[in-house]
């Protein structure tokens, strides 16, 4: 009844073009505030039919216009109604552009990671040679954050990593912030890739400038000098 009910609100709510009100998943670009490639790098819970009677319109990278205020915005009193946006979330959150608010993506990348995160493609989130050590390394740039199957219980761990290393806040964390504070134990310690651990120690040289400038570029860990 309270699903029929909150799907006739979300019919009957007016639509917007303004600018974005609800800054999750945002970038700013210049003055301006757009959506960034988490807001829709995943996948709708809903099927797409479903989702865009329900919000009529998905959001798109890079746009920066408003969200359906029916993802998001109470009818009532036109202010952010939270519970509007977790149920957005949990049934359609590409159309509405809040991805980066779904379980895979609310964690943090590894404090030092063996490989840019920042620089890491779509197809290597998607490539299996690549994936154990995203998933220890640059789990919140794939949306992996779930596939270690370590993961914080409490929601905010993220907020203040000085609690890891609080005394009085150990048995806490032990149970409710495993992954932010490292205490995986089942962690897989996954290696690079043969190539890519060869332009670490020397033994493997890939010409052409092309290729090797990729890979040099997202490991961390300084190379030996003219590879």
């Amino acid at each position: 009844m309270l699903q029929l009910v909150w799907i006739l609100t979300l019919l009957f709510s007016d639509i917007t073009d303004a600018r974005i009100t609800d800054l999750n998943c945002t970038e700013k670009i210049g003055n301006e505030d757009r959506y960034s490639e988490r807001a829709v790098k995943c996948e709708n819970r809903y099927l797409e039919s479903s989702c865009i009677f329900m919000y009529t319109n998905a959001v798109r990278q890079g746009d920066n216009a408003d969200r359906n205020v029916r993802c998001f915005q109470n009818p009532a009193t036109r202010q952010v109604d939270y519970d509007l946006v977790r149920m957005a979330t949990n049934t359609c959150p590409k159309t509405c552009g809040y991805c980066c608010k779904t379980p895979e993506f609310s964690c943090e990348n590894k404090a030092n990671p063996r490989i840019n995160c920042s620089l890491v493609t779509n197809e290597q989130c998607r490539s299996e040679l690549w994936r154990p050590i995203l998933i220890e390394d640059c789990p919140n740039v794939c949306g992996l954050c779930t596939a270690s199957g370590c993961n914080d219980i409490a929601p905010d761990c993220h907020a203040d990593r000085n609690i890891c290393n609080r005394a009085d806040m150990r048995a806490f964390v032990e149970v409710n912030c495993k992954r932010t504070c490292g205490l995986c134990s089942s962690s897989t310690n996954a290696t690079l890739p043969p190539a890519l651990e060869g332009l670490l120690n020397g033994t493997t040289i890939i010409g052409g400038g092309g290729i090797s400038s990729i890979i040099g570029g997202l490991l961390t860990t300084p190379r030996p000098s003219g590879i």
